[in-house]
């Protein structure tokens, strides 16, 4: 049934298959039947079910693709994090973001996209972050991780600002669209332009030293929240140059003090705020005094 279904997707011109979509991880689910060929309960024979599934699913790829004298390429994707034993049978593997200081209970750190950067290129339409900033701290946390920024569009062409994992009511509105928009914008145009050899092609290293960032305090419908005003990521371009991506999801100026050795004696400073300008920065004397205007983004690039 499942690999029918599969082919019904290629077949309807589906170049990109999520399959496995509540398989989260590339899990198998036990069963407890005594006729369908396998020990009734958990076992090992979950692994090679699973291994035929998505072997069947390459078979299919593979023949479209020969059909197509190489034209037709097609990707096969795993809800939440491919465990490693299958990541050599599938393209992509989406992840949604928890910013620090949200939703502590949940202890969220982006190990994955430390491990396996090459097989995240998304979730920008979905992920968590707090009303009424929701859309701003999300796409914030996701540019420092290596994501691509997004989101949900309703109905009236406004976007869904509200905090949560999957979908959510689209009334009443919240928070604001035009800052939604703005962070939005800068994000993507840093992650495409000065960025993109770290953020799309690098690898995630360990986090860099980054000292004064504000934490921002407010209270909606009965929740406290406690949210760092910029959030940063340290990442390694494929040449060997390190940079350090930081993110300001305020409507406010932020000003931050970097240290760090990995960025050399000399730096290149791109900032993006609706427009994006770049200029040499001194680093061999210590630290680094970085001004963040409101929702925007900036990237620190080791000069060479």
């Amino acid at each position: 049934i499942a690999i029918d279904f599969v082919r019904t997707l290629k077949d309807s011109g589906l170049d990109w298959i999520q399959f496995l979509d509540q398989n989260v991880g590339c899990c198998t689910f036990p069963c407890y039947a005594e006729d369908h060929g396998h020990p009734p309960g958990p076992g090992l024979w979950m692994t090679a079910a699973m291994q035929r599934f998505v072997d069947a699913c390459d078979a299919l790829r593979r023949e479209e693709l020969e059909a197509s004298d190489g034209q037709r390429e097609m990707i096969f994707s795993v809800e939440a994090t491919v465990n490693e034993y299958f990541i050599p049978s599938f393209h992509l593997t989406d992840v949604r973001v928890v910013p620090p200081g949200h939703m502590p209970s949940r202890g969220w750190v982006p190990l994955y996209h430390y491990l396996y950067h090459e097989l995240i290129v998304i979730q920008g339409g979905f992920g968590l972050g707090p009303e009424p900033y929701h859309m701003p701290i999300r796409n914030a946390y996701n540019l420092v991780v290596g994501e691509i920024p997004g989101g949900v569009m309703k109905g009236d062409g406004k976007l869904l600002n509200w905090d949560t994992g999957n979908w959510a009511p689209w009334e009443p509105d919240i928070g604001d669209d035009d800052d939604s928009l703005a962070m939005l914008a800068t994000t993507a145009a840093l992650r495409r332009g000065a960025a993109k050899d770290f953020l799309v092609f690098g690898r995630m290293l360990s986090p860099g030293t980054v000292e004064g960032i504000k934490t921002m305090r407010w209270q909606l419908a009965g929740k406290d929240h406690q949210i760092p005003a910029v959030f940063d990521g340290a990442w390694q371009a494929p040449d060997g140059r390190f940079g350090l991506v930081l993110a300001n999801w305020t409507t406010a100026l932020q000003k931050v003090t970097v240290s760090e050795p990995r960025l050399g004696k000399r730096a290149v400073e791109h900032i993006s705020d609706g427009e994006t300008r770049s200029s040499a920065r001194e680093t061999e004397r210590g630290d680094l005094v970085v001004v963040l205007p409101p929702l925007s983004c900036v990237l620190l690039e080791e000069a060479r």
